[in-house]
């Protein structure tokens, strides 16, 4: 069952890739970049803090911090495609950034 899941995935990511205009979102390259290293530094600061504050140690602030910064590409595209949103400003620099999560 987690194989079919995982195939459902799939083509959700590929039907949603291709109503994406690659050049389009290649030439606003500046939002996906600094919006995904922004995330994983807000991210990975405030799980900072809290690993201070309950004394856990630095490569498990770092692990917890990173994993807290990525989010689900299937579910965010799915929910700007039943918006609509997907070929608006927001919805490609959205896009953008979790694109450049995924790599």
């Amino acid at each position: 069952m987690a194989q079919l899941g995982t195939v459902g995935v799939l083509f959700l990511l590929f039907f949603v890739g291709m109503e994406i205009s690659l050049p389009q979102l290649v030439s606003s390259w500046k939002v996906p970049v600094v919006g995904t290293l922004l995330q994983i530094l807000i991210s990975v600061g405030c799980i900072w803090v809290c690993g201070l504050l309950l004394d856990w140690s630095i490569s498990r602030i770092v692990v917890l911090g990173f994993v807290i910064s990525l989010s689900s590409t299937a579910v965010i595209a799915k929910v700007l495609q039943e918006r609509n949103q997907l070929d608006s400003e927001l919805g490609r620099d959205v896009l953008g950034v979790l694109l450049v999560q995924e790599k």
